[in-house]
């Protein structure tokens, strides 16, 4: 098997940026409207000189690290806006953060160079609605700094569950992006079950943005400006951040089933100097594509040697979560897994039956992320049913995804992270929204990387050494799951919005005609805000 996570020559997307106001340049803010910003804020500005300006910059991929002029930590809707009136006054380069973004923004979109930023993290109010009828369970309200864990701590008490993802992730991050929940293939992607939002417009104005059109706040004796049109909330579903600045978000709730139960099974890839877990990773992969809509969850294919013999390398995790009583069809979907028991390879294959959701976080973890040193370089594509219904491809797949055991040095990782789509994201490929209809027609969101220590090998080295894996990757794919899009993808219009980007882009000339909300690889950051000829593509 020729290994294709090996470094090569590859070239690197070019990157322009939009002409703003910078530090060192006339057009700056000084330091009496900084210091104004601040008195008027609830918040508080950062500055490069500010005492914690670096730990609010820092991120866990240090290779992303950008560094901001300014950095508005903000606690409150009315600092949002005011910062947003900020950065349109002094024409700056605007990016919005929400919680451990620092985290797990692998690819820097959420900061800039010189620019300002403004955390919403301090915004976490959440408040549920659940005194309704017997046959509607509520919905919750979430401001956009929030962390899934704490809309879970609200909700889950009062007999509710919502559809989100990770208890750390963002809630703003995974509803911009199309957030795929262990349940989303049971009720949908995160951004399927947003009913509602308040936003703060391009032009520093507040709304609220639903299926039923848009409502923008007014101060004077006319009222509120009311509009049918429902596209800005189709494209904040799953669009990116470029369209408005969401404060919160309204989400429907459910009634949970009494019983739920997870999987955590692990099987070993390279054993005695062999890949004696090839076939066990096929296995895998062939039967969990196909389960009933409600299991969800994830196989990730890891390179790390084992901590007992070095010279072993390698393991199939499979971490599945089933929405209902364990029963029926749930019990006999995973015979086939449950039976399968490859000599050397299988370490475990444990289902646990719990009668709460905080039980299964407790025990499942956050384990599918990419962590393992402190740089990385992460691809995506999505995987449709065409792989698994041709053997050969499906062989090409899997011999794609052992090559993980390759990594380059000794302080470096590769890593694969299939997720399971399908089921109700796919039912709902209907809806009106910016998801692709690839993504809906998917079965798995892969998304693999390297993660490295500065050692011998260049910061160059693992880059291109991770172009060449995320080329190969694409090649059994259509398409790319925008939340792990990767930092070169010249094909970006079609890989992550496909038929969709050309509506998108009609709504963002619509609500912020000047470009002014824009981040690299989103709609428009090529500066082009027309279809004219069908020049947008």
């Amino acid at each position: 098997m020729v290994p294709v996570w090996a470094a090569a020559e590859a070239g690197r997307q070019k990157r322009t940026y939009p002409s703003r106001c910078y530090p060192g340049t006339t057009c700056w803010p000084s330091n009496e409207d900084i210091a104004h910003l601040d008195k008027v804020t609830a918040g508080s500005v950062l500055q490069p000189s500010s005492q914690n300006y670096r730990d609010n910059i820092l991120y866990a991929n240090e290779r992303m690290t950008k560094h901001p002029g300014l950095v508005l930590l903000a606690l409150s809707v009315d600092d949002v806006q005011k910062g947003v009136l900020f950065a349109r006054k002094f024409h700056l380069l605007l990016s919005v953060r929400a919680a451990n973004a620092l985290k797990y923004d692998y690819f820097g979109r959420l900061s800039n160079d010189g620019g300002f930023v403004i955390d919403v993290s301090g915004l976490k109010a959440v408040t549920a609605s659940t005194v309704t009828t017997s046959n509607d369970p509520g919905s919750v309200n979430v401001q956009s700094g929030a962390t899934w864990q704490e809309v879970y701590a609200a909700v889950e008490g009062s007999g509710r569950v919502v559809v989100g993802t990770n208890p750390s992730d963002s809630v703003l991050d995974t509803t911009v992006y199309p957030g795929i929940s262990p349940m989303s293939r049971a009720l949908g992607l995160v951004s399927d079950n947003l009913l509602s939002a308040r936003v703060v417009l391009a032009d520093g104005r507040l709304a609220t943005v639903s299926a039923g059109g848009v409502t923008v706040d007014s101060d004077d004796a006319e009222g509120p400006y009311v509009t049918n049109d429902p596209e800005l909330f189709y494209a904040l579903r799953g669009g990116g951040y470029n369209f408005a600045v969401p404060v919160s978000f309204t989400f429907r709730l459910y009634f949970p089933p009494f019983q739920v139960a997870y999987v955590d099974g692990l099987y070993k890839l390279y054993v005695n100097g062999q890949f004696l877990g090839r076939d066990a990773l096929k296995f895998v992969l062939r039967e969990v594509q196909d389960l009933p809509t409600e299991w969800g969850g994830y196989v990730m294919v890891d390179g790390s040697p084992s901590t007992v013999d070095p010279a072993d390398r390698g393991t199939v995790a499979v971490n599945l979560f089933h929405y209902g009583p364990w029963s029926g069809t749930g019990v006999s979907s995973i015979t086939n897994l449950l039976n399968y028991s490859p000599s050397f390879v299988k370490d475990r294959f444990d289902v646990n039956v719990v009668d709460n959701f905080q039980q299964y976080r407790g025990a499942a973890g956050e384990k599918d992320v990419f962590d393992s040193w402190p740089n990385a370089y992460l691809a995506n594509t999505l995987i449709g049913r065409d792989v698994f219904n041709n053997n050969t491809r499906l062989d090409e797949f899997v011999d794609f995804l052992l090559d993980v055991v390759n990594a380059p040095a000794v302080d470096s990782n590769l890593r694969c992270i299939a997720r399971l789509l399908g089921g109700q994201i796919a039912t709902k490929a209907s809806m009106t929204d910016a998801v692709s209809p690839e993504f809906r027609d998917a079965v798995m969101s892969v998304t693999c990387g390297v993660t490295w220590r500065d050692s011998l090998l260049k910061e160059s080295e693992y880059i291109s050494l991770a172009m060449r894996g995320a080329a190969a990757l694409r090649s059994f794919g259509k398409g790319v799951d925008p939340r792990f899009a990767q930092e070169d993808l010249e094909d970006w219009k079609s890989a992550v919005f496909s038929s969709k980007y050309s509506d998108l882009l009609e709504t963002k000339s619509r609500w912020d005609i000047d470009n002014f909300l824009w981040n690299y690889n989103h709609i428009a950051s090529d500066f082009r805000l027309n279809c004219r000829r069908g020049k947008c593509h």
